[in-house]
């Protein structure tokens, strides 16, 4: 069964119905491949910044713009469908989302927090595209120790950490 289907089948199913697990995690990991406004984007940590809701995503269109950039955007534009529809994910909010593209650093980042009523916060991080960055940082990879990508991952973890505990 693949996302789609876990979120057709156990979609009608609450946190509390049947607790967070391994395929909530793959649905929210792809959930992070969207392009969010800018208004989501500003300021991830200040206060100001508005949380998303999954829920409030009801047009068509603004749906498919979350994905027009992603490799599999079709496929994950029908998976954020059946989300806004669902019990289960209807009602999530993601918090805190970070978006890094920076040719000088060599550097593309995203990460987000989803925040769901009875679970613990989820953090992800949206891996490398199809980019020449992305490319390149994946290069890094291979012969540096860090690449700063990582050191932002770190820094993300410790930031959420302070701020919900």
């Amino acid at each position: 069964m693949d996302t789609l289907g876990f979120v057709k089948v156990f979609g009608n199913k609450t946190f509390s119905e049947m607790p967070f697990c391994d395929a909530d995690a793959l649905v929210l990991s792809q959930i992070s491949y969207a392009s969010w406004p800018d208004e989501y984007l500003r300021d991830p940590f200040s206060k100001s910044t508005k949380s998303i809701k999954i829920r409030d995503f009801k047009d068509r269109k603004d749906i498919k713009s979350l994905y027009e950039n992603a490799v599999s955007g079709p496929l994950l534009t029908k998976l954020f469908r059946a989300c806004v529809k669902s019990k289960r994910y209807h009602s999530l909010k993601v918090k805190y989302v970070k978006d890094v593209f920076d040719g000088e650093r060599v550097i593309q980042f995203c990460a987000m927090t989803f925040m769901i009523r009875g679970v613990r916060p989820i953090i992800t991080f949206r891996g490398t595209d199809t980019s020449l960055l992305g490319w390149k940082e994946d290069l890094q990879l291979s012969f540096q120790k860090e690449i700063s990508g990582q050191l932002e991952a770190v820094s993300y973890i410790e930031k959420v950490a302070g701020l919900i505990g």
